[in-house]
């Protein structure tokens, strides 16, 4: 699995200015998710469960990268974006770094498997410093999705 089969261009989002806090991150980031979905008029629910799972544990998984995830009744199949900041911004990682780089994944209850294999698909590719560092300095979309074309 690889992060171009993941993350659609119309998905790529760059934030020269970063939200309040890592929650109105969140909302924005999901809103712009589900923008044209079928999945929108789901949103408070949603968000709701998104929400939920980032107050149970930060999603910060460390060197800048969060990877905010949950699934509920109201997905079908899985929806990812990501969203590069142009200001880190403090989100409660577990190397208590703040945040430049955030993929969210919104999935449907009963596919744990997909789940589970797209989260570790993600931390791997942005285990790499050099792929942290490329995403961090991109300025577009088309930038991001050459990125993930080299990768494979």
């Amino acid at each position: 699995m690889n992060l171009k089969d993941i993350i659609p261009a119309d998905r790529i989002f760059h934030y020269s200015e970063s939200p309040a806090d890592k929650y109105a991150l969140l909302e924005d980031l999901m809103d712009r998710t589900l923008a044209g979905t079928a999945f929108v008029n789901k949103r408070e629910k949603i968000l709701e469960a998104l929400l939920d799972r980032e107050r149970s544990m930060s999603t910060g998984i460390g060197s800048g990268i969060a990877i905010p995830h949950c699934s509920t009744q109201h997905i079908e199949g899985m929806l990812a974006s990501i969203a590069i900041l142009n200001e880190k911004l403090p989100f409660e990682a577990v190397d208590d770094r703040p945040v430049g780089i955030v993929v969210l994944l919104l999935l449907s209850r009963n596919d744990f498997d997909r789940h589970i294999k797209t989260l570790a698909a993600i931390a791997r590719a942005f285990n790499q410093e050099n792929l942290r560092d490329a995403v961090a300095a991109t300025t577009t979309a088309d930038e991001v999705v050459a990125l993930f074309e080299k990768l494979g």
